[in-house]
């Protein structure tokens, strides 16, 4: 046999040495990352992705830290009570009253005055106007309007009593008589003006000083004479009495006396 050709072997070697036929196809190699590491594949990037993380709009209290997932459960009951609180509110804006005239002056149903006062609002009062004002601006419903006028009135009432106490006691220093003293100027001045002009008489003796002020007025008035009635009440004749007359004279009788003079004075 002849040797084989050398010139058909590529694998033929310079030394003579022949290699063997069959040769492997080397296989591609992955080039290296910009920091000198390989590249991670697609299975690996899956392997080590990060949780989750809290979105920004959801609080805390709705965001499972462990799991990693929204609380639904507590997120679905706390959207209901904001649903149904704002249905409420809704229902409340569209019965409050739209204007300031359309607030009634009105006093809570478990408003209860003390024994033996009524109370009556004061429409001219410009703090009732003042009120409705800031009770439309509030947005106040006419229930929550009512609860500020029950404060209003029992402020009213406490400011009457403490007068009326303090009256009272200033009444108490005329005596044992004082009621029948008060009483005996209302007369006179009654005889005198009417009962139209004397009406708030009484609301305007609140010390002792006023009430013996009006009674030297009543003095030195019927001190510069008074007229003399007949049976049939006719004027006799005009008289004068001394400051001794008058000084004997009871409070009741002094009271009389000047009645009839001004029942004379009217005639």
């Amino acid at each position: 046999m002849p040797p084989p050709d050398d010139t058909q072997n590529p694998t033929s070697q310079a030394n003579g040495q022949s290699s063997s036929a069959s040769v492997s196809t080397p296989q591609a190699q992955p080039a290296p990352s910009g920091n000198g590491q390989a590249p991670t594949t697609p299975s690996s990037q899956a392997a080590t992705a990060p949780a989750a993380d809290r979105p920004e709009w959801l609080p805390e209290d709705f965001w499972d830290s462990q799991a990693k997932t929204v609380r639904g459960k507590e997120l679905r009951e706390q959207f209901d009570q904001l649903r149904a609180f704002k249905a409420a509110e809704d229902v409340k804006a569209a019965t409050r009253p739209q204007n300031v005239d359309q607030y009634q002056l009105q006093l809570p149903p478990d408003f209860k005055a003390p024994e033996g006062i009524e109370f009556k609002f004061n429409e001219a009062d410009p703090l009732i106007a003042q009120a409705k004002a800031w009770a439309h601006s509030a947005g106040l419903s006419q229930e929550q309007f009512a609860q500020a006028m029950g404060l209003y009135a029992g402020a009213q009432i406490g400011t009457a009593q403490q007068i009326k106490a303090a009256r009272e006691a200033e009444i108490a220093k005329l005596g044992p008589t004082a009621q029948s003293r008060v009483d005996s100027v209302i007369t006179w001045f009654k005889a005198m003006v009417g009962d139209e002009a004397t009406r708030n008489l009484t609301s305007m003796m609140v010390s002792a000083d006023i009430v013996n002020a009006l009674e030297k007025v009543i003095t030195r008035f019927g001190n510069q004479g008074a007229s003399s009635y007949n049976a049939t009440g006719r004027d006799v004749q005009p008289r004068s009495i001394s400051d001794e007359e008058w000084g004997r004279m009871s409070y009741h009788q002094k009271a009389e006396y000047q009645r009839q003079y001004a029942a004379g004075q009217r005639r």
